[in-house]
């Protein structure tokens, strides 16, 4: 199922190879950012390793670590995308078992059974779910160095050159093509019509992180962007190029049906009353 929402070269479940110098060392399934997840866990290892920290990780980690320390290039292939999970285990298993003998760091063969079979040795060592343990403290989003560490991983990858152009142009690929904006819907529609607790998690994680603090410094960073003419320019030429008569057609076809629903039209009402009594205080 296409998602708008990660990398445009990572849709749905995918293959991905590592490569130092060029070489395929480990093969993997994955979804979203995981293949180039294991680079920053190498660097976080080097940093942490380099601060006198003892830290134990994955064999391919630790080897993706040294590559780094001796200044080797890395780097990660996608084998095939687009896949559904049963296909991308098969996938990742015929990967693996083509490779040559000693090339690979794996240590399975890959697949659905061979992840279960792996894990449960891992958590089966009382070190490793330290380890875990460690590297998911609770409230960690509260943090102000984890957060300081998750800005400069994704100031990294949009600072990567042509990395904006290319995801804004599959985005909109994406969003262009019915079939994938269809799927995308049925996803959504699925997500919230889930069991009422699931739902109300969602809600409880969104309130929780949108705090007057952070919506403060939202509406300040949309100040400094609005501020700068060339961000205008670009805005207002995104604008225009999504305004298409289909994309339009959709969103007036989508919103009659919203209205449909007595529970919306109930919800927006109860939204804007709250509005007008916020404003006349």
């Amino acid at each position: 199922m296409a998602n708008h929402l990660i990398h445009p070269g990572f849709v749905d479940a995918y293959v991905y190879a590592l490569t130092v110098d060029r070489v395929v060392r480990y093969i993997g399934k994955g979804r979203r950012y995981r293949a180039i997840e294991h680079f920053r866990i190498a660097r976080d290892l080097n940093a942490r390793r380099a601060a006198g920290e003892k830290v134990r990780a994955l064999r391919v980690h630790n080897k993706l670590a040294k590559a780094l320390r001796e200044g080797r290039k890395l780097d990660y292939l996608i084998l095939a995308n687009g896949l559904s999970d049963e296909a991308a285990y098969e996938a990742e298993k015929a990967e693996i078992a083509n490779a040559p003998d000693g090339q690979l760091w794996n240590l399975h063969s890959g697949g659905s059974g061979g992840d279960a079979e792996m894990m449960r040795a891992y958590w089966s060592d009382p070190a490793f779910r330290e380890f875990c343990l460690k590297r998911q403290p609770e409230g960690r989003e509260a943090d102000p160095k984890w957060k300081e560490r998750a800005r400069e991983r994704t100031r990294e990858v949009w600072a990567t050159p042509g990395f904006r152009e290319k995801w804004m142009e599959q985005h909109r690929a994406l969003w262009d093509d019915p079939e994938a904006a269809e799927e995308r819907r049925e996803l959504l529609r699925r997500v919230w019509s889930s069991k009422t607790e699931s739902k109300e998690k969602i809600r409880a994680a969104v309130t929780k992180a949108w705090t007057p603090e952070r919506r403060a410094a939202m509406a300040e960073n949309r100040r400094k962007a609005w501020a700068d003419p060339e961000f205008k320019r670009r805005a207002a030429e995104s604008i225009r190029k999504s305004r298409t008569p289909e994309r339009l057609r959709q969103q007036s076809d989508a919103q009659r049906e919203r209205w449909k629903d007595p529970e919306f039209r109930a919800k927006v009402a109860a939204g804007m009353e709250r509005h007008r009594d916020g404003r006349s205080k």
